[in-house]
């Protein structure tokens, strides 16, 4: 089978390609391995790693073969993932002054400049 239909778009793999195999189950028992015990390093190998909207509405795109504008026509509400899959959470709605507004960008420029700054913990 050609690699590229082993892979979804975001570089997964496949259930019953090899690679998730190898890295994401346990080759005695075959049963999945538990994320918690697995390092930060092989989880991101595997694609994962990112903020859980970003991975819903991953998750989303692959239901919907790809096809971005399925994703906002989808009409599958039932789905627990339907009111997330634009990649943000309607339940956390805040009215903000322009003032606050500023002063959350300023923060979060300044922890993302800061995150920059420290080295990711290397795996043995």
């Amino acid at each position: 089978m050609e690699r590229d239909k082993l892979l979804y778009p975001n570089g997964n793999p496949r259930p019953g390609s090899e690679d998730a195999y190898a890295v994401g189950y346990d080759p005695e028992t075959g049963i999945a391995r538990d994320p918690r015990d697995m390092d930060q390093a092989t989880l991101r190998a595997l694609g994962h790693g990112g903020p859980i909207l970003q991975a819903v509405r991953q998750n989303c795109r692959e239901c919907q073969a790809g096809n971005e504008a399925e994703v906002r026509r989808c009409r599958m509400v039932w789905c627990p993932f339907w009111p997330y899959r634009m990649g943000s959470n309607p339940f956390h709605r805040q009215e903000l002054s322009s003032e606050q507004r500023e002063e959350r960008r300023r923060r979060l420029a300044t922890a993302r400049e800061a995150r920059r700054e420290i080295p990711e913990p290397r795996s043995s």
